[in-house]
């Protein structure tokens, strides 16, 4: 896993950094920074008065210069390349655990259909043409359709505590592991100052590597809140509102929800104890 440097301004831990870095590199260097180059955006925001209608919203991410991106791109090959092992054991166990909510596979026996049971035919002609149940259905589900959120904590505890690198990580590792299973959509999130939640990446774009690297180079660990913030009720508005949307949008005439939802959030469970004025 790729070491962090402490900024020499606020001690706190940061997994980019304005290094000069060949993306093209697998190499194990370490890579290091001063200061995240959205610290000072994100203390503005700090001092932003939220309403309590405002919660609950989120915001596209910014763009970021292209020395960040490259940074981004090195750190997400050299955890693409140390995770391929965890990703694959993970997708064979979300395999086993999450149930095929698609029926795409033939089965039965049945007087309609849209292809023959070769082995009853032998039977149906034996019968005098009586046992006329020779016909598959696609009744047999085999394949999974889940919508996938993942909450990435990017509050400056994270830094303190060292998570930075180890939340990376682990995004790195489910997100593909939800690739390679081909369970359904997938949509990252990450949340920290009040009223201040960016959507990373949403249901309807395919999940590439470039997406992978414009989610890493978005998150910056130096978000500020406290518990009176209360940073986590802001989280499950958003995600009320975004998964209850989705649900709306793929109801069936018959008002049944074929939707399977799970959301995973990725956190260290403290937050920043700042002082208030």
């Amino acid at each position: 896993m790729p070491a962090t440097a402490k900024s020499q301004d606020d001690g706190s831990m940061n997994p980019l950094a304005s290094a000069n870095i060949d993306p093209e590199s697998r190499s194990e260097d370490v890579v290091s920074i001063s200061r995240s180059y959205l610290s000072e955006n994100t203390h503005k925001l700090s001092q932003l008065s939220v309403h309590d209608e405002e919660l609950g919203n989120c915001h596209e991410p910014c763009d970021v210069p292209d020395h960040v991106k490259d940074i981004a791109t090195a750190l997400w090959r050299r955890f693409e390349l140390s995770t391929t092992k965890l990703s694959q054991e993970l997708a064979e166990q979300l395999r086993l655990v999450l149930e095929p909510t698609v029926a795409s596979k033939l089965q039965g026996y049945y007087k309609t259909g849209r292809r023959i049971h070769m082995k009853k035919v032998i039977q149906f002609i034996a019968s005098y043409f009586r046992m006329d149940l020779i016909w598959l259905r696609r009744t047999r589900p085999n394949k999974r359709d889940y919508q996938v959120v993942i909450a990435v904590d990017d509050s400056r505890s994270m830094s303190e505590s060292c998570c930075g690198d180890v939340a990376i990580e682990a995004l790195v590792t489910v997100c593909r592991a939800v690739s390679q299973l081909e369970m359904g959509s997938l949509a990252v999130a990450s949340f920290g100052t009040k009223g201040n939640i960016n959507l990373l990446h949403d249901f309807d774009r395919p999940f590439t590597g470039e997406a992978g690297v414009k989610m890493i180079s978005n998150l910056t660990f130096q978000q500020e809140n406290t518990i009176t913030d209360e940073p986590v009720v802001d989280l499950l508005k958003f995600l009320t509102n975004k998964l209850d949307a989705a649900v709306v949008k793929a109801r069936l005439p018959s008002g049944r929800n074929p939707l399977q939802q799970l959301v995973l959030i990725i956190a260290d469970g403290r937050f920043h104890e700042k002082v208030h004025d």
